[in-house]
C-alpha cells in the first residue's frame, strides 16, 4: 500500500509539473505587431548630371552643382584650354518635397527608365559628353548623349530631365 500511496503522489506531483511547464511555455496573448517602417521614397532618389561644363548630383534631398569654366588665350588655336577653374554654386543646398515629386514624377512620366544607355555620336567621333545617371526604389539607370551636330539630338526624356536639374535653384529648397 505504501508503493501505491507513493506512486499515486509521484503521478500527481508529475501531473502539477507538466501542466506548469505548459502554462508557463503557451501563452494567450497575441504576438507584438511591429508597425512597417516607413520609406521615404523622396529620399531614395539620387541622380547625378555630368556635362564638360556642369556637374550636379542630387541625394538626400540635397543638390550640390558645380560649374566648369575653361579658359583659353587669345592666341591660343587649340581645342585644349589653357586652364580652367571650378565654382561651386550650390552644396548640400535641401530640395523641398515637392521639387523631389516634380522629379520623381518626370523621371517616370518621360519613361527614363525605358531609354537606352547611349545616343549621339559614336566613341570614335568628336563629341561632348552628357551623362545622367538616375537611381530609385531599385532601380537604376544610367544614359550618355554624345553631343555632335552630325548625329541625332538627345531623346525628349533625357533633354527633359536635363533642363530641370539645370533650372534648380537655391530659392527651391525647403517648403
Amino acid at each position: 500500500m505504501r508503493n501505491t500511496t507513493a506512486s499515486f503522489i509521484l503521478l500527481a506531483l508529475m501531473s502539477v509539473l507538466v501542466l506548469f511547464a505548459c502554462k508557463t511555455t503557451t501563452s494567450t496573448t497575441q504576438p507584438e505587431v511591429k508597425a512597417p517602417v516607413e520609406i521615404d521614397t523622396l529620399g531614395t532618389i539620387s541622380i547625378s548630371y555630368d556635362s564638360p561644363w556642369l556637374d550636379i548630383t542630387i541625394a538626400d534631398k540635397k543638390m550640390t552643382k558645380v560649374k566648369t569654366t575653361h579658359y583659353f588665350a587669345e592666341t591660343n588655336f587649340s581645342s585644349v584650354p589653357d586652364s580652367m577653374s571650378t565654382e561651386t554654386l550650390m552644396d548640400g543646398v535641401v530640395l523641398s518635397d515637392s521639387i523631389m515629386n516634380e522629379l520623381n514624377t518626370l523621371l517616370d512620366e518621360q519613361n527614363f527608365w525605358e531609354l537606352e544607355e547611349q545616343y549621339g555620336a559614336p566613341e570614335q567621333q568628336r563629341y561632348y559628353p552628357y551623362v545622367i545617371s538616375a537611381e530609385m526604389m531599385g532601380k537604376s539607370k544610367t544614359v550618355t548623349y554624345r553631343s555632335n551636330p552630325s548625329y541625332d539630338l538627345a531623346p525628349q526624356a533625357f533633354t527633359q530631365v536635363e533642363a530641370f536639374i539645370k533650372t534648380l535653384n537655391t530659392d527651391q529648397g525647403e517648403d
